[in-house]
C-alpha cells in the first residue's frame, strides 16, 4: 500500500477570508475595550450636561434677582413674599406674591396684564394664567418640573413669619412649617400691639429676614402699619452679604396639591428659611441658641430633595454638593451644602448688627460671597 500525504488545497481568496475572521477572544477583547471607553466617556458627557444646566440655572437666578432689585428701586422696597389680604375687603384670599410682582421685569408683561389683581388667584381666569410655563422660573436640573406653572426658586424669608391671630394675641410668629416661635425670648409665642417688650419681636423678624409675608385678614390697625419690605437703606449688613433668592426644588407644582404653582401663597413654596432648630424649645433665650444648627440635620442644605413638594422650605437643589443663590446686589454664588451654619445664618440676616446684645448675636457678622 502506498502511503500518500494528503494536502489541503487553499485557494488565494480563501486565505484572505481566514485572515479577516474574528476569534472569540478577539471579539471579547473588542467588547471590553468599547465598554471601557463608554465608561470613560459617559461621565464626561453627564458632567458637561450638568455644567450647562448649572450655568443656565445661575443665569435664570441672576435675572430674577435683578428683577427684584428693579422692583425694589421702583417701589422703594422689596415686594411682599405673599399677600393674602385684600386691604379693601375683609376677607382672606390669594392675591399676589413676589413672582407676580416681577413679571414685567422679566419680559412677561403679557402674562402680567392678563392677571386681574383685584381678584384672588383662585378665580378661574387667574388660576389658568398662573399655570403658564415660564422657563425663567426654572432650573434645568429640577427633575420635578412638569411643564406647567413650575418654580425652582424661593426668596429669603428669614426664620419666622407673622400671622394674624385672635384672642390673647394680635399676631403669632411661626415658621412656614407652622412651628410657633418665641423670637425675643419673652416667654410668649404671640404678640399684642400694645406690648412694650424689648427687643420688639417685629424688629427681630425684620432683622433676620429679607421678605415679609402679610397674612392678616381685614384692614390693618393704624398702629400696625409697619414697614413691610426691605430697601437698600435697611440692608445694613451690605447688599453683597445678604441672600435674596436661592434654589429650592421643593417648590412649584405638585399634582397632589391644588394651586401649587408660581402663583401660590404657600410660605413653604415661596420662601427659603432658617430652621427654628437654632433655638431649642423654639425659644430664643441665652443658652438656648446655637446658630450652627442653621445648616444641620433634616433642615440642612439639600437635605429635603427627596421630600414632598411644599414640605422643605430651605435651600434644596439637584446639583452636586450645594445650591445656587443670588444676593441683594445681584451677584450669584454657589453655596456649599457643607457651609458652616452660623455663616449661613449671617447670609440670611440683613441686619445682623441689630442683633448685638440679643441671644441671636453672631460672632462674625459679615461674610463676603
Amino acid at each position: 500500500m502506498n502511503d500518500r500525504k494528503h494536502k489541503i488545497q487553499i485557494a488565494p481568496g480563501d486565505l484572505g477570508d481566514l485572515r479577516s475572521a474574528f476569534t472569540v477572544i478577539e471579539l471579547l477583547v473588542s467588547i471590553t475595550v468599547i465598554a471601557v471607553l463608554l465608561a470613560l466617556i459617559l461621565p464626561a458627557v453627564v458632567n458637561v450636561r450638568e455644567t450647562s444646566h448649572r450655568i443656565t440655572c445661575a443665569n435664570n437666578l441672576k435675572n430674577l434677582s435683578l428683577a427684584l432689585i428693579n422692583e425694589m428701586e421702583t417701589k422703594r422696597r422689596l415686594p411682599l413674599a405673599t399677600l393674602d389680604t385684600a386691604p379693601w375687603k375683609r376677607e382672606r384670599q390669594q392675591y399676589q406674591n413676589w413672582v407676580v410682582s416681577i413679571l414685567p421685569w422679566i419680559d412677561q408683561e403679557s402674562v402680567f396684564d392678563q392677571l386681574d389683581l383685584t381678584k384672588p388667584f383662585t378665580d378661574p381666569m387667574n388660576a389658568q394664567i398662573v399655570e403658564t410655563h415660564i422657563s425663567a422660573f426654572l432650573c434645568p436640573s429640577d427633575i420635578s418640573q412638569n411643564g406647567g406653572g413650575d418654580l425652582s426658586f424661593a426668596v429669603n424669608g428669614g426664620i419666622v413669619i407673622a400671622t394674624g391671630a385672635g384672642g390673647e394675641a394680635d399676631y403669632l410668629f411661626r415658621s412656614p412649617l407652622e412651628v410657633s416661635f418665641d423670637l425675643n425670648g419673652d416667654g410668649k409665642f404671640g404678640y399684642r400691639l400694645d406690648e412694650v417688650a424689648q427687643p420688639n419681636e417685629f424688629d427681630l423678624v425684620f432683622a433676620t429676614g429679607l421678605f415679609d409675608r402679610r397674612t392678616r385678614g381685614g384692614v390693618e390697625p393704624v398702629a400696625d402699619r409697619r414697614q413691610r419690605g426691605h430697601s437698600p437703606a435697611t440692608i445694613l449688613d451690605g447688599m453683597s452679604n445678604t441672600l435674596m433668592i436661592a434654589e429650592n426644588v421643593r417648590t412649584g407644582f405638585d399634582p397632589a396639591t391644588p394651586k401649587s404653582n408660581w402663583g401660590s401663597l404657600d410660605a413653604t413654596r415661596m420662601l427659603v428659611t432658617i430652621t427654628t432648630d437654632i433655638c431649642s424649645d423654639q425659644t430664643c433665650i441665652a443658652g438656648n441658641v446655637n446658630l450652627k444648627k442653621a445648616n444641620s440635620g433634616r433642615h440642612a442644605i439639600n437635605a429635603g430633595v427627596l421630600l414632598a413638594e411644599g414640605t422643605a422650605p430651605w435651600p434644596n437643589s439637584f446639583h452636586h454638593l450645594g445650591v445656587n443663590a443670588a444676593f441683594a446686589d445681584g451677584h450669584v454664588s454657589f453655596i456649599s451644602q457643607q457651609i458652616d451654619g452660623e455663616i449661613l445664618f449671617n447670609l440670611f440676616t440683613p441686619q445682623g448688627e441689630r442683633l448685638r446684645g440679643t441671644p441671636l448675636e453672631s460672632s462674625h457678622l459679615t461674610t463676603s460671597f
